[in-house]
């Protein structure tokens, strides 16, 4: 699955408003653009059959070591894509040891 193949779903499930303000950027759209150039510039090298044994996600931050390094920002207007909005949110990062 590929970046693309996400947008494309939440395009098909979502209200065209509400996709539109989640997916877009201010203005002209000129950070959103320049974002995206800059996510381009990274490429994964994968690497076949090297240390798969024992994989560690974890990150240590100041007072707690967590299972990933995702961390999740204060934002509003969730119940735009869930009905349960912000709880959703929060119950997720839970789940996964985000912060």
């Amino acid at each position: 699955m590929t970046l693309g193949d996400l947008h494309d779903a939440a395009r098909a499930a979502l209200d065209p408003v509400h996709y539109d303000y989640v997916a877009g950027g201010a203005g002209e759209e000129r950070a959103l653009a320049a974002n995206g150039r800059a996510f381009d510039r990274y490429a994964l090298l994968p690497r076949v059959l090297r240390g798969a044994a024992r994989r560690d996600t974890a990150v240590d931050l100041p007072g707690a070591r967590r299972t990933a390094p995702v961390l999740v920002a204060p934002t509003a207007f969730h119940r735009l894509l869930h009905p349960d909005g912000e709880r959703a949110t929060a119950r997720a990062a839970a789940a996964e040891g985000a912060v």
